[in-house]
């Protein structure tokens, strides 16, 4: 579809909200950097021109959001819309393996994709022979040249109501354009590692994604977030994904930045009949850290199922938005988010599942358990269920509390110190979550992250 026709009609769905005079001041500072990126990019991105222009004018009707909207009530962006973030220099590439090494996973069996500061770096990745003959991976940049991104990119994760998403294809640059054909099976898992290196300005890098199984078709996607030092920094990312008919998609994403990075994510998956959606979101780096993740039940058959692990401290805010949509009948989906949270950070958990009036025989369980290590911490969790169908099996649950005196009364009796005992017992919490991503090399990272997590907050909490 030409972009021509995607913008046509934005305007009738927006409503122009009163806006102060400091957001004003913000819109125009991202105005006059996007007229500056479309002049000095000019031959780059004139198949979206349109796009591109229609996006920048809902994000300056929208405007950054504020806790008087539903969706943002316990997340405050107002500091972020303050720093003044511009686009980061590109500027020659000083990287080893060995600089980035912690951050890699099982390179001889994964293909590594890496992407440095918003730019694609071929000296550091590696990409298998199966994955490389398959075509099923390529440049975001490339989509002049690609009939089914440029016909679909925008489509999935609308951007009329979200400034963020919209800031994203306003300004997007690089990121991964994965598609796997027909009945084709990509058998070791793609590894997306973006990092981000030291700047002397605050940066900003909007990111795109964009994943296409098409039927019959399977593989596996680790989405990787790390940073290389401390700098301040704001990553702004959308993925959108296809699954068709039978396919099966594993997905994965880390999101371990540092605590002066700003992290917004917005995740859209389709799946069709019959396909097969598993993902596993694990939060512990960033400052402000919000996770959008939808999915919508789209086929007869569909089947979801998604889990989460957020670990909090010092004064972290990771905020889980998670939306499943059961559109059609005979669909499946399993929900587990748990979080550890010590010190005083503040984490928000908002899990929405629709089941809509034609998707009889739906069966979906949602639930959030949280964990607080601190009188300090603070949890929001808000789980929600909206039922127009008849015919179905639907519950959902929150739990939140402290380690069970109890148990560690227990382990304690049997000859383990306190913060041995309380490690056992956080770690069988954290664990269920882990285990469940059943990918060895990815598992063994994961529980490497958890244990140097755990190390740092015993730090931490006792000198």
């Amino acid at each position: 579809m030409p972009w021509s026709l995607k913008r046509k009609g934005i305007r009738g769905l927006r409503r122009k909200l009163p806006q102060t005079e400091a957001m004003s001041d913000t819109i125009n500072r991202y105005k006059q950097q996007f007229k500056a990126m479309m002049k000095s990019r000019d031959g780059d991105i004139s198949s979206t021109v349109e796009l591109r222009q229609g996006a920048m004018d809902c994000f300056s009707e929208l405007g950054f959001p504020t806790t008087r909207m539903e969706a943002w009530r316990e997340t405050d962006v107002s500091q972020l819309a303050k720093r003044d973030y511009s686009f980061a220099p590109i500027r020659p590439l000083d990287l080893s393996h060995k600089d980035i090494a912690q951050f890699l996973i099982d390179p001889a069996h994964v293909s590594t994709v890496v992407i440095v500061d918003g730019n694609y770096s071929a000296e550091l990745s590696s990409i298998h022979e199966t994955a490389s003959k398959a075509g099923a991976i390529k440049l975001f940049s490339e989509i002049a040249d690609n009939e089914v991104l440029k016909s679909t990119v925008g489509s999935l994760a609308p951007f009329q109501k979200d400034a963020f998403v919209a800031l994203n294809i306003a300004f997007m640059s690089d990121g991964i354009f994965i598609r796997v054909p027909k009945n084709e099976i990509i058998p070791k898992p793609i590894h997306i590692l973006y990092l981000t290196t030291s700047h002397e300005k605050e940066v900003m890098f909007h990111l795109r994604n964009f994943v296409v199984l098409e039927e019959g078709s399977e593989a596996t996607i680790i989405e990787h977030y790390a940073s290389l030092d401390g700098s301040s920094s704001l990553t702004n990312v959308v993925t959108e994904m296809i699954v068709g008919k039978n396919a099966g998609l594993r997905h994965v994403k880390i999101q371990e930045e540092s605590d002066r990075v700003d992290h917004i994510a917005t995740t859209q998956a389709d799946i069709q009949s019959n396909g097969n959606y598993t993902t596993s979101t694990f939060l512990v780096g960033s400052r402000l850290g919000r996770n959008d993740l939808r999915v919508r039940l789209a086929g007869k058959g569909a089947e979801c199922s998604m889990s989460g692990l957020v670990l909090a401290s010092e004064e972290q805010h990771l905020d889980n938005h998670t939306l499943i949509d059961h559109e059609a009948p005979y669909c499946t989906s399993r929900e587990l988010f748990k979080g550890i949270h010590t010190d005083s950070s503040r984490s928000v958990f908002n899990g929405r599942i629709v089941v809509r009036k034609d998707a009889q025989q739906t069966n979906s369980e949602q639930t959030n358990k949280n964990l607080l290590l601190s009188d300090n911490a603070v949890v929001n969790s808000n789980p929600q269920l909206e039922i127009y169908a008849d015919d179905v099996s639907c519950s959902h649950g929150s739990t939140t509390g402290q380690l069970d005196e109890d148990a560690i009364f227990y382990l304690r009796s049997r000859g383990l110190d306190v913060l041995t005992a309380q490690g056992l017992l956080i770690n069988g919490f954290a664990n269920e979550i882990i285990d469940s991503v059943q990918i060895g090399a990815v598992n063994i990272y994961l529980y490497r992250l958890l244990s140097n997590w755990l190390a740092q907050m015993r730090i931490n909490m006792h000198g």
